[in-house]
């Protein structure tokens, strides 16, 4: 799923248990995981040199495409933040949760880019999670995906707007 998905996801699963906010931390996080076993599709990184054989094994390349790269995730991320911002302000869900959720949602990839740079404990335990929780079928197609992800992130809204 895309870190715009993931924080938007998080940060609508936070606002549901505001007035707990380490609980809607905990929550958000695990809802990566759900959402990344979940068949969808992820853009291409093309610093990530990946080893099918074992994604444990893969790793950033800092010179090749690194700042294309980066400049992706920060527009994903600005995305799932102005996603946060919408669902503030059209239903009033409570702002500051939302952000922590979406931090939290957001939290397994961006240590996931600290496993492939560092490989240490307790990043290789938490990657191996992640790696297994990882669905391993794909959605082939942009559009199709981003369609996807937005469905999902639909019944999420819906979920927690109208069942609250």
């Amino acid at each position: 799923m895309t870190l715009a998905t993931h924080e938007a996801a998080g940060g609508l699963v936070a606002a549901v248990v505001a007035p707990l906010p380490a609980i809607g931390f905990v929550l958000a996080f695990l809802s990566h995981f759900a959402l990344d076993a979940i068949p969808h599709w992820d853009y291409n990184i093309s610093s990530l040199e990946r080893n099918p054989a074992d994604p444990l094994r893969n790793k950033v390349l800092f010179e090749r495409g690194f700042r294309g790269d980066a400049a992706k995730v920060v527009l994903d991320c600005l995305i799932g933040l102005a996603v946060i911002l919408l669902f503030h302000y059209l239903a009033a869900l409570p702002l500051v949760p939302m952000l922590i959720g979406a931090a939290a949602g957001a939290l397994p990839d961006f240590l996931q880019f600290i496993y492939f740079v560092f490989k240490a404990e307790p990043i290789t335990s938490l990657q191996k999670f992640h790696v297994w929780m990882h669905a391993t079928k794909r959605i082939r197609s942009a559009l199709g995906g981003v369609v996807f992800q937005a469905s999902v992130l639909a019944i999420i809204a819906f979920l927690v707007i109208y069942c609250r």
